[in-house]
């Protein structure tokens, strides 16, 4: 017999309270581990000078924008000019790869 009632039933839920917390933590210290592992592959990134293009570039695509408003249909031709130029630059390199080598004359 229980000397209070409903002792077992709190004892039980502060048990199952304790152990979520204890999941909680551990998951706690994982996410925080994990950020800190991006944080340093970031900044590995950035002194390495490879991801600093990633983010340059697309900035001087929008200052570039902003500044040539006025002009949007200059930069809209531009910006077609440019991708089919890069599209043509493609196949011409698929193209070199692709032809057979001469065999020379005996």
């Amino acid at each position: 017999m229980d000397p209070i009632p409903g002792l077992k039933a709190l004892q039980a839920r502060k048990r199952d309270l304790l152990l979520e917390s204890e999941v909680n933590r551990q998951l706690f210290r994982l996410e925080l581990t994990k950020l800190q592992l991006s944080v340093d592959r970031l900044r590995r990134g950035f002194t390495s000078g490879s991801n600093l293009w990633k983010l340059l570039v697309p900035l001087t695509g929008f200052f570039m924008g902003r500044r040539f408003s006025r002009n949007s249909r200059l930069m809209t031709k531009g910006s077609v000019i440019v991708s089919l130029l890069g599209a043509a630059w493609k196949v011409w390199n698929a193209f070199k790869r692709t032809q057979p080598a001469e065999v020379p004359e005996r």
